[in-house]
This record gives C-alpha cells, sequence and structure tokens, in this order.
C-alpha cells in the first residue's frame, strides 16, 4: 500500500512537470521516459492531456515518445462546447481577437504503451 501511495504522489508531481515540458525541446526526453515508467507499472493505463501545437514543438515531443516505443492519438475535436467555442474564435466572432488556433487551441494527446 506504501508503495503505491509514493507512485501516486509521484505521478501527480509529474503533472506540473508534463504541462512545462511539452514546450522546452531540452525537457522532451525526460518527460518521454517519465511517461514510459509511469505507463508501464499497470497495464492497461494511458496518459492524458491538453496542449496546443505550437510551432513544431508539439511533433518533436511525440518523436521523442514514439522513440520510447509509446504510441500516442491525438484528437482536435473532443467536446462539442470546446468545439463551438474555439470555433467562434477562430471566426473572430469570440471575446479574443489575437486568438491563433496553432498557439491557443489545446489539443487531446493520449499517449499508451
Amino acid at each position: 500500500m506504501h508503495r503505491n501511495v509514493l507512485l501516486n504522489l509521484y505521478a501527480l508531481s509529474c503533472l506540473y512537470f508534463i504541462f512545462t515540458a511539452l514546450f522546452l525541446k531540452e525537457l522532451h526526453n525526460g518527460l518521454a521516459q517519465i511517461l514510459k515508467f509511469l505507463l508501464g507499472k499497470v497495464q492497461p493505463s494511458e496518459a492524458m492531456f491538453f496542449g496546443p501545437k505550437r510551432g513544431v514543438s508539439l511533433d518533436e515531443f511525440l518523436e521523442r515518445i514514439k522513440e520510447c516505443g509509446l504510441r500516442f492519438s491525438i484528437a482536435e475535436n473532443y467536446g462539442a462546447e470546446i468545439w463551438k467555442r474555439h470555433k467562434e474564435l477562430l471566426d473572430g466572432t469570440g471575446p479574443w481577437p489575437s486568438y491563433q488556433k496553432d498557439h491557443c487551441y489545446p489539443l487531446l494527446i493520449k499517449i499508451t504503451v
């Protein structure tokens, strides 16, 4: 039981690291290794997070994921209300005039072993 609690705390502390590491190229490999470690502990398991494309940053991170032997999927339209708001922002009818899909819209990324 104690070991499981520690693993859960470790996983939670990694969440902040994940969000930061998505856009810092020098952290991509470490994040991929952490995900491989955590996902390998219990099967089946899946890591899910949201992040915008932001140029090539997300693509480069997903390359590290593949190199670690992990799989991923990306969903752009994962909720009707979110998609509706996204479309409004793209059309310029929303409250965010400088909205840019590539820089702002969070994609849903799922990573598995």
